[in-house]
């Protein structure tokens, strides 16, 4: 037993010795703020709009068609689509 080759570990060098994490790099001038508050101005108009039309709409149902003050008669809707 005594008669053993041992042969001790040697390290391969790395093929790259960068390192893996960089710190990013520091910018001089802040970044500019996009200005999005032009497409949230109008979704916000168009969202009373549909609002104020669902409004109109359930009183207009609830004030004429429900009560059967008026009826609406289909036949005339014909007519109107025959024109698209």
């Amino acid at each position: 037993m005594t008669e053993q080759n041992y042969q001790t570990y040697t390290e391969a060098p790395a093929p790259n010795p960068a390192p893996v994490y960089t710190e990013p790099p520091v910018y001089t001038e802040p970044p500019q703020k996009k200005g999005g508050k032009g497409w949230l101005i109008a979704l916000i108009i168009v969202l009373l709009l549909c609002c104020c039309l669902a409004i109109a709409g359930i009183y207009i149902y609830s004030r004429y068609f429900a009560t059967g003050e008026y009826r609406f008669e289909w036949s005339m809707l014909t007519p109107l689509l025959s024109y698209l």
